[in-house]
């Protein structure tokens, strides 16, 4: 077991981890973004454990625009997720009764961020695909 993991540490290549690095943290700072909406706490070391896990599928990719594809996929994943995060925000602030102009002004930011999501997710996840052709 160690044997193996030792023998794939020694087979990574500098250049292709650059370029997933690189890559990785497209999706890396659309998971910042989420974070920073919804929560406000453990932003940095999420952000950056987002990245690791993010740099993995592109590291196993063959080729730039393979990896540039998977960044694409996972940022296009993580719009999707937009709407909920802006769900969370808005409901995080409540204190009691809201008065039907603040009602109707969060109603409308949460409908225009789940419209917008559901377009820059679409284009963003036929752009990824492709690039993977």
């Amino acid at each position: 077991m160690l044997d193996s993991l030792a023998n794939s540490v020694r087979e990574i290549n500098e250049r292709n981890l650059a370029i997933s690095l690189g890559v990785g943290i497209i999706p890396a700072v659309g998971l910042f973004v989420l974070l920073a909406i919804s929560i406000n706490n453990w932003i940095k070391p999420l952000t950056l454990l987002g990245w690791g896990l993010f740099t993995w599928p592109v590291y196993k990719r063959d080729g730039i625009r393979s990896r540039l594809s998977a960044g694409l996929f996972w940022l296009s994943a993580e719009v999707f997720l937009a709407p909920v995060a802006m769900f969370i925000f808005l409901i995080s602030g409540e204190s009691g009764e809201l008065d039907f102009a603040a009602l109707i002004a969060k109603t409308g930011i949460f409908v225009v961020t789940w419209m917008l999501a559901w377009v820059v997710g679409i284009v963003t996840y036929l752009v990824s695909r492709r690039l993977d052709v």
